[in-house]
């Protein structure tokens, strides 16, 4: 998703701040294109996003949550808008600063522990390739012992669980999109 998709959704909760809807609440037209956006954009990176509007939401409840209360909640009202870590607007106020913190610390390990896997799988991987071209200058017993260590490599890369992304924090039961 690019910066302007960003902006837009900025501008979004904006408007809501400001009231300049012109009757239309909330405003679907506007909800709908940015999901076909999301769509477009998606599939033009070679990738496809599950679930746009959700996507959507989870942004502008999380934009939202950089505003008042009464423009988080009625951005939560016309869109079903929360914060993806946080909740909804009258959940999120319940959240001590100690609460979010925690929250925030628990998201960066999961996001860490995910870099670390991804690093390492690479290196090994690189090993791999590194052995695979060693043992055409090895003979004997050299040979044999880059010959199991890239059997030990290849059983751990094709034994593991595929990554996956790490299951948010919540200190809260919310389901966001119904």
């Amino acid at each position: 998703m690019s910066i302007e998709w960003f902006n837009e959704a900025v501008e979004a909760v904006r408007r809501v701040q400001r009231g300049d809807y012109e009757g239309a609440r909330p405003d679907k037209e506007w909800f709908e294109q940015q999901v076909e956006n999301i769509r477009d954009r998606s599939r033009e990176m070679g990738q496809e996003i599950e679930d746009p509007a959700k996507s959507l939401r989870e942004t502008l409840g999380f934009f939202s949550a950089m505003f008042d209360q009464e423009t988080a909640e009625l951005v939560w009202e016309w869109y079903g808008a929360a914060h993806p870590f946080f909740g909804p607007p009258a959940e999120r106020a319940k959240l001590t600063p100690h609460q979010i913190f925690e929250m925030g610390q628990a998201a960066g390990r999961a996001t860490a522990l995910q870099q670390d896997v991804g690093v390492i799988t690479a290196a090994m991987e690189m090993t791999w390739t590194v052995l695979q071209e060693l043992e055409r200058t090895l003979t004997g017993e050299a040979l044999e012992k880059v010959k199991g260590l890239r059997a030990t490599i290849s059983e751990v890369l094709t034994s593991r669980p595929a990554a996956q992304e790490p299951e948010r924090p919540k200190l809260i039961k919310t389901d966001l999109n119904n």
